[in-house]
């Protein structure tokens, strides 16, 4: 019985401390440094060897450090930086020039991608004047402007005393994607855009990462991935309760044969206490039929 008890613990602590066959499968990867690249997202040259990519999540690594997402009718565009948390990407110019890409159409159509909000900008395009950072605090685009003429974005309701306050004149208004101020965004020269589908944030903000659950539907999970230091720690843990615990059940077994074997030669002792001999009478000398069969002799008649 100790035996089986022994080797169901040993069997049970064995499969606690062998890796999931999935574990190690899609691992977190980089093009350059900074923004690691994981699901839903995943880089195209690790795309045929499993599913670590949710649909319309493929990232192209060009030149060993520029993270390319394509938009199927704008384009490429690099990622500068994914908040998973948030699920929320931001996006630029692979070239410098977000606002020239914006003024051209920005169509994140046939993508899960979609602005967090849109703000309206118009742009103008401005005599040069030294003082306009000073007098608006706004600066002018350098990839569209030159020294004849400086583009600057301006929120529509400034646009009409912008005008007035410089010399310029109104190339165009358009819906510009930001998250927080798109003007701060404009400056910084990114878009941002968020994904609904896969929802993930619950397992994000939870400690944990989304996978499939499966290869052939688009089922999710929650994975939860611990430090390398505490696996191995819960290893040796768990090495640790198996030696105990044979040790323990060892001990147990010696214990119940000793006071097994204990019992029994109390129970001998006791057997050989109570036992009380017959007594054999040895009788000395002949024994009455012995004596008559002597002939008898009177004396003194």
């Amino acid at each position: 019985m100790g035996s089986i008890k022994l080797f169901l613990l040993l069997s049970s602590l064995s499969f606690f401390i062998q890796p999931s066959k999935s574990e190690g499968r899609c691992q977190t990867e980089y093009c350059g440094f900074q923004v690691p690249i994981r699901f839903p997202f995943q880089l195209m040259a690790s795309f045929p060897q499993s599913r670590c990519g949710y649909p319309g999540f493929t990232v192209t690594c060009k030149n060993e450090t520029k993270k390319i997402l394509t938009f199927p009718f704008s384009g490429e565009f690099e990622i500068q930086g994914i908040d998973y948390f948030s699920q929320l990407v931001r996006i630029s110019d692979p070239y410098g020039c977000t606002a020239g890409r914006l003024l051209q159409g920005f169509n994140y159509s046939g993508t899960p991608f979609q602005p967090p909000s849109t703000q309206i900008l118009t742009f103008l395009n401005c005599t040069p004047d030294s003082k306009m950072f000073i007098i608006s605090g706004i600066m002018p685009i350098s990839c569209l402007s030159s020294e004849n003429y400086s583009v600057v974005g301006v929120s529509i309701d400034e646009s009409s005393d912008f005008s007035k306050r410089f010399v310029c004149s109104e190339i165009t208004t358009i819906l510009y994607p930001a998250w927080d101020d798109a003007l701060s965004e404009l400056v910084a020269n990114y878009i941002s855009l968020i994904w609904k589908e896969p929802d993930c944030q619950w397992c994000e903000n939870n400690g944990g990462t989304c996978r499939f659950k499966n290869d052939i539907t688009l089922d999710l999970e929650c994975r939860i991935d611990f430090h390398p230091d505490f696996k191995r720690d819960a290893k040796y843990a768990a090495l640790f309760v198996a030696v105990s615990g044979m040790c323990i059940i060892g001990l147990i077994i010696c214990i119940r044969r000793k006071i097994k074997h204990q019992t029994q030669s109390n129970n001998e002792v006791s057997t050989l206490t109570n036992y009380v001999p017959h007594r054999v009478v040895v009788a000395k000398g002949l024994d009455s039929l012995a004596i008559e069969k002597y002939p008898t002799t009177v004396v003194g008649i």
